[in-house]
């Protein structure tokens, strides 16, 4: 108790030293009435042509340069959906994804000597499907395995 008491009387010594716009603010944020701040977006940027690339960018594509079609660097992600799929509906989140994040658009280019960024043009994903249902039970399931696979291997392009 004692201990607690202490640190009361350091914490209203403190207080006494603050300013009284200070006082004021933290008065606020004891009562949960802190005005927000407003925040600022990142702007877009204009688009006028390639632009230029990062140093994380240039250090990937130089290691792509080096060693091309490794894929070290590719995070694969693996989900089991059950159920009934709509593909179509997938499809169209999937466009709607690529539209909104350009650098999932973006590839790299050598262009008067210097590496830049391209921003393709958005476009409608199409998903690429295999039928496996003529396979029962484990060999359906080590095809879907298999095929995974030989996708988590394939290189793209940078």
């Amino acid at each position: 108790m004692r201990c607690s008491v202490a640190n009361s009387e350091q914490r209203l010594t403190r207080r006494a030293q603050f300013s009284p716009e200070r006082q004021a603010l933290l008065e606020q944020w004891r009562r949960g009435s802190m005005p927000s701040a407003p925040v600022a977006a990142i702007p877009r940027r204009a688009d006028d042509g390639p632009a230029r690339v990062s140093f994380s960018q240039q250090r990937f594509w130089f290691l792509d340069q080096l060693e091309p079609g490794n894929t070290a660097y590719n995070v694969p992600l693996h989900l089991r959906l059950t159920g009934p799929l709509d593909i179509t509906a997938m499809e169209r989140a999937l466009t709607s994804i690529m539209e909104r994040h350009a650098a999932l658009r973006t590839t790299f280019d050598v262009i008067d000597g210097e590496l830049r960024q391209i921003v393709a043009p958005a476009a409608p994903v199409t998903l690429p499907l295999v039928d496996v249902q003529h396979l029962v039970g484990e060999e359906r399931a080590d095809e879907a395995r298999r095929l995974a696979i030989a996708e988590l291997r394939r290189p793209f392009d940078l």
